[in-house]
């Protein structure tokens, strides 16, 4: 679905997957700088073991639901709303066994399902199927796909 959404083909699709986790393991083993590891601080607490990561975002996009929306990401907004000072604010939810985190910019998305920019980074069958329940309940003036500096 990807590869034909961005018109990529598997070898491109497979550098993609590369970089996202170089790029991730980045924040675990020092070999991204301190200014880039504060923009990305919410990767703390996802899972760090994991052999693979991707990455995608979108902008100006919604969810026809996005409470449902994240039942089928396996994330409890509910768990993470009260004990996360990031969340009140609208910044990131993780799922329940830390292998997928959102990210996005409206603190209003409880109730309005919109947000300015919305992002996911996680494990690769975790990103997969966000990004298949993400084009199938959601739509977004832009999408990328494998980070920004990707597609």
């Amino acid at each position: 679905k990807i590869m034909n959404i961005f018109n990529i083909s598997i070898h491109e699709f497979n550098e993609m997957n590369k970089k996202s986790s170089e790029f991730v393991k980045g924040f675990w083993n020092d070999d991204m700088s301190s200014h880039c590891k504060k923009s990305f601080y919410y990767l703390q607490d996802l899972d760090s073991s994991l052999d693979e990561y991707l990455q995608f975002g979108a902008d100006k996009c919604g969810v026809t639901d996005f409470k449902e929306f994240c039942d089928k990401l396996n994330i409890d907004i509910d768990s993470q709303t009260h004990t996360n000072k990031n969340v009140e604010r609208g910044q990131h939810l993780y799922s329940k066994n830390k292998r997928l985190v959102i990210t996005f910019s409206n603190p209003h998305v409880y109730q309005n399902n919109y947000m300015h920019y919305f992002g996911v980074t996680g494990g690769r069958s975790e990103v997969l199927h966000a990004f298949d329940v993400f084009t199938r309940m959601g739509d977004y003036s832009d999408m990328c796909f494998g980070g920004r500096d990707y597609i």
